[in-house]
């Protein structure tokens, strides 16, 4: 399947995800909004469908807890303007490696310099895809071009930060979407880096 580009997901329509009102973990004071999360969410799963062939499951919305990555591979997006923060793409080896593999139409035996340019275009693409949802609704933002790390427990931030962790089953297996975004001006829920500013990145 040959590779998609933004572009040429920019026609399709927007699909709103549903959300309970008030949300059991947003809840009515979260600085997280929805209308923040979805373009995200609608991006990757979009991206992921058209890559892999085949929809993504959503599983349950959660929190965490941290200040460092969750997982082996991590796709790190940071977000300036009207709403920054970052967004980060979290899965294991054996996923990555999986979506390496189908996107490129053979074996990915490790993740080497190649199959991690293969993960940080995948996150090109799903920016590129959440930048155009983001200024659909209304906000103006830079999404930076997605740093891809490797390695569990590499400190992103200087404190522990709230995040929403919005899980997605794919058939090359889990990728969980976390979210640490607020209007710009707003501080995080705990601590951590305000919106407008650079979040920093330290590589343990």
């Amino acid at each position: 399947m040959p590779p998609v580009s933004a572009s040429q997901l920019c026609d399709r329509p927007t699909t709103v995800f549903s959300w309970p009102r008030p949300h059991p973990i947003l809840g009515q004071r979260s600085t997280v909004r929805v209308e923040f999360v979805n373009p995200f969410l609608q991006a990757a799963t979009e991206v992921l469908e058209t890559e892999l062939g085949a929809e993504p499951a959503r599983g349950a919305v959660s929190l965490r807890m941290s200040d460092s990555t969750s997982q082996q591979v991590t796709a790190l997006v940071r977000v300036y303007g009207a709403i920054a923060g970052y967004v980060l793409y979290s899965m294991d080896d054996a996923t990555a490696r999986s979506i390496v593999a189908r996107i490129q139409g053979s074996p990915c035996d490790q993740l080497d310099d190649v199959a991690q340019s293969g993960i940080g275009e995948l996150g090109n693409v799903i920016t590129g895809r959440a930048a155009t949802l983001l200024a659909e609704a209304g906000y103006s933002s830079v999404l930076a071009p997605p740093q891809v790390i490797v390695g569990l427990g590499t400190m992103i931030s200087h404190a522990d930060e709230r995040r929403l962790v919005i899980p997605l089953e794919s058939i090359a297996g889990a990728i969980d979407i976390e979210v640490v975004l607020s209007a710009a001006g707003t501080p995080h829920q705990q601590g951590g880096v305000r919106g407008g500013s650079k979040p920093p990145l330290t590589r343990s």
